[in-house]
């Protein structure tokens, strides 16, 4: 049986937390709590249980997006791929949102847009097969729950080697495209504080984090609390929209709000620490705990500040030194700037997704300009001296 639930306050605690017991903090209650509590209008969550002899085998989460109250200007910031991509998102922006106001449209993700990683769905490894079976009719279930059309149905993220979906999506018309890799710090066991992450770097690549971070030895770093976070807000906020500007897809405009939900609800498994100058906030980054993972969260930037600092390279480094003072076995640092990170040290993990258009001539439209390889217009490094 598969039910489906619109708020957190509606969730059996006991049921969702058997399954997701050990899995990443993205899908515990606390942390849905925060996302629900700090989105705008138009935005709609479900959550689905799937029970299988009215035990629970596997959570499903879904984010809706109404396209008649969310003015996202584009699906697709084009601009990088050329004039003719342009006017193909252009035409599919028309499509999805003309006329919305008359008609509800929605797009229904399954999984998260504020993170890299498979966070829509948790399941008995054991119980796949069975899922993949009915995963269509848990699509059309959670549509259900939405007054109105879905226009687009996004999947997202599969591991390359864990993608148990794909027979039945591919029979249901889903496009299967590949993401950017997120891009993953594996945690040496000999490394016990970030001087033995530096110590580990070739001279080239040791001499380039110290000059970076003596660049910022006269601002001071501060881990900020709730009532900290609450007092700089406003400062906070435009940190954070000038990274959250950059992003080639916006779907979804998330606000400083968020990560005072994230710090509320969670937290000192949440963490952010902030850089100030002359009393004045220039960058901060955000850290969640998870299990054996730490993951490097949202962050913020001055950009008029960053080449002269070198803000988002100091960013990278205290990453590191935070996930070895958690004692994970990885650092998740998301995906964009692939090539800065790999000088670090990260690897790449690639990632699948999968997209429909319920325009059937609007679906085989997008379908060429999908990409159906990881990029490769980046070059990986290894910064570790050889033994």
């Amino acid at each position: 049986s598969i039910k489906c639930f619109l708020s957190v306050a509606n969730i059996p605690v006991i049921e969702w937390n058997k399954i997701v017991e050990g899995a990443s903090v993205f899908l515990s209650l606390n942390y849905l709590l925060a996302l629900e509590r700090s989105w705008q209008p138009g935005y709609r969550f479900i959550y689905v249980i799937v029970f299988k002899k009215e035990k629970p085998i596997a959570v499903l989460y879904f984010q809706a997006i109404d396209l008649s109250t969310i003015k996202i200007g584009s699906v697709v910031q084009a601009e990088p791929y050329g004039k003719f991509l342009k006017l193909v998102s252009d035409k599919i922006t028309h499509a999805l949102i003309h006329n919305s106001k008359e008609n509800n449209k929605w797009i229904l993700v399954n999984g998260n847009m504020c993170a890299s990683g498979m966070y829509g769905i948790h399941i008995r490894s054991e119980e796949e097969l069975q899922l993949s079976k009915i995963y269509t009719a848990i699509l059309e279930h959670a549509s259900q729950q939405l007054p109105g059309q879905v226009s687009v149905s996004i999947v997202k993220d599969f591991l390359f080697e864990n993608d148990f979906l794909k027979q039945e999506l591919d029979n249901d018309k889903f496009i299967r495209f590949v993401m950017d890799p997120v891009m993953i710090l594996e945690i040496h066991n000999e490394w016990k504080n970030f001087d033995d992450y530096l110590q580990s770097l070739s001279s080239k690549y040791r001499l380039r984090a110290t000059t970076s971070l003596d660049k910022l030895e006269q601002f001071q770093l501060q881990e900020l609390g709730i009532q900290e976070i609450a007092k700089y807000k406003s400062e906070l906020d435009v940190l954070y929209q000038a990274v959250i500007s950059k992003s080639p897809v916006r779907l979804i405009n998330p606000d400083i709000n968020y990560i005072y939900q994230l710090k509320e609800q969670l937290g000192d498994q949440f963490k952010l620490k902030c850089w100030f100058k002359d009393g004045n906030p220039v960058a901060f980054y955000t850290t969640l705990l998870s299990h054996t993972e730490t993951e490097a969260h949202h962050i913020g930037i001055d950009y008029h500040l960053n080449k002269h600092y070198s803000l988002y390279q100091n960013i990278l480094y205290h990453l590191i030194g935070e996930a070895i003072s958690n004692k994970t076995k990885r650092l998740n640092l998301g995906r964009t700037a692939l090539e800065m990170k790999s000088n670090i040290g990260a690897t790449p993990e690639n990632h699948a997704a999968y997209l429909k258009l319920n325009n059937k001539i609007l679906n085989n439209l997008v379908k060429p300009f999908l990409p159906s390889q990881p990029p490769s217009n980046w070059v990986q490094r290894d910064p570790f001296r050889k033994s």
